[in-house]
């Protein structure tokens, strides 16, 4: 009985609603003595934990209905019927805040009563308070259709002339929705491509009419709504990997954001850093402020955070992103106030990195060595991150560091070569980084150095890992040169 339905359901019940179920069983059962509540009043004591040994179906038989010749099948019989008043009490849970859901089941009740007059108040008030107060989410799209439907479909609509619909106008709603809705899912589907391969339901056709939906859009953009006409733009922006449209996508979002819900927020923010992030890898300026202001918009508007957690790569791209645009006393307030969302097991050492590479980006080189030589890392990836930036402090305080620097060179490319749970691209990535750190080093000795064939061979190295701190300090000898 512990893995049944009804088990389940309880354990997810608080000690309020266990209560707040008590009344409702009472009121929708016609004896306070009937076997329903006699059955969750027994379990109402075990709730939350529900002991096993107590609530094993031989036991709870024998205990509830010791006089019955059939004591099981009277169980069962019970807990049929209480599954059944507790999903009645679910929905009447969500119903309590669910006010569009009530108001349509209302506007139903009236037509089957035939109270047409109050039926159709009732339209022109729901209608009118959507007029007033935008509602969220591509969901509204429908309602608005399905509204307008039931008003048209009434037996009397012919007599309300205020409101002259026809089915021209219901197959328009009906359109806007479906377009928004097949664009929205095929930009999530572009978006995942981007990142992850998969082949399930690949014979499925999910950009069926998906081109005459965007050429209807492109050919008519003031008759379509907001979201049709973002959508239909990013769409475009993702098949053809042309992203300098960007602004005009962020500030179609930000005008409107009152139109979306939690969920497409998220998405819609995570479409527009993927554009920004390409723009920023092909050098276009104001990318990088771009994906600045898009992490803090994220923030602002809490979608950063889910299920009480904050993914350590989301945390990481934020604190990378912050350290690239200078905002330094930004990213230290962001790793103090966020830092506690992390999971628990990678927590301790992400916060230890972060605080290294901030004081790194300070110029307080020597600290930055201090946080990391206690550091134990059991994430492997963590040991590549702690070592890059052990030989980028070393590089930093000059001469007296050299020979700490030539030996961690040497044993970081043992640790690489070593370490077969690295992929090939990872090794080549950070052997190019070691590489290339020791060249540099070297030219700030050398007379005779070539920096401009040295910065051909950077710019030309496409698995660089730290590359923009590689250019920066090739920069640096080119100045003084």
């Amino acid at each position: 009985m512990l893995k049944s339905k009804l088990i389940v359901y309880l354990q997810t019940l608080s000690t309020s609603e266990m209560r707040d179920l008590g009344q409702f069983i009472s009121f929708k059962s016609s004896n306070n003595k009937n076997d329903i509540i006699l059955l969750f009043n027994y379990l109402k004591k075990l709730h939350p934990t529900f002991p096993e040994k107590k609530v094993q179906k031989e036991i709870v038989s024998k205990k509830l209905f010791k006089n019955e010749a059939n004591q099981n099948k009277k169980l069962l019989n019970s807990m049929y019927r209480l599954n059944l008043l507790i999903d009645d009490f679910f929905v009447q849970e969500i119903l309590a805040t669910a006010i569009k859901d009530k108001d349509f089941l209302l506007l139903k009740a009236l037509r089957e009563r035939k109270l047409d007059k109050y039926f159709f108040k009732k339209i022109d008030s729901m209608q009118n308070d959507w007029n007033d107060n935008p509602k969220v989410g591509i969901e509204h799209l429908y309602d608005e259709y399905r509204l307008k439907e039931m008003c048209f479909s009434h037996p009397s609509y012919s007599l309300v002339k205020e409101m002259p619909l026809d089915p021209a106008l219901l197959l328009n709603h009906i359109d806007e929705h479906y377009f928004a809705t097949k664009l929205y899912w095929n930009l999530c589907l572009y978006n995942t491509q981007n990142y992850v391969s998969k082949k399930k339901n690949s014979d499925l056709n999910g950009t069926l009419f998906l081109d005459e939906i965007i050429n209807s859009t492109e050919k008519n953009l003031s008759n379509h709504s907001p979201q049709t006409k973002l959508f239909s733009r990013l769409i475009i922006a993702f098949r053809t990997k042309n992203y300098t449209e960007f602004d005009q996508f962020k500030n179609a979002f930000f005008n409107n954001l009152h139109l979306y819900n939690y969920k497409e927020k998220v998405d819609i923010q995570t479409f527009l850093y993927h554009a920004c992030y390409e723009n920023y890898k092909t050098g276009v300026a104001g990318a990088l402020d771009g994906l600045f202001e898009l992490n803090c918009f994220a923030i602002e508007y809490d979608l950063i955070i889910e299920g009480g957690y904050i993914s350590n790569m989301r945390f990481w791209n934020i604190i990378h992103i912050g350290f690239a645009a200078k905002k330094l006393n930004w990213t230290e307030k962001f790793i103090e106030d966020y830092g506690k969302y992390l999971q628990s097991e990678q927590k301790e050492d992400t916060i230890l990195i972060c605080k290294a590479l901030l004081a790194f980006n300070f110029k307080k080189y020597e600290h930055a060595l201090q946080l990391l030589a206690t550091a134990r890392f059991q994430n492997m990836l963590y040991a590549l991150y702690t070592k890059s930036l052990q030989l980028q402090c070393y590089y930093e305080l000059g001469d007296e560091y050299d020979d700490l620097f030539w030996n961690l060179c040497k044993s970081f490319n043992s640790y690489l070569n070593r370490r077969e749970e690295f992929s090939e691209n990872t090794k080549t990535s950070f052997s190019n980084f070691i590489y290339f750190s020791k060249l540099l080093l070297k030219t700030k000795h050398d007379p005779n150095k070539n920096l401009e064939r040295l910065s051909k061979k950077i710019n030309n190295n496409l698995n660089l890992a730290y590359k923009s701190w590689i250019l920066e300090k090739l920069d640096e000898q080119l100045k003084s040169n």
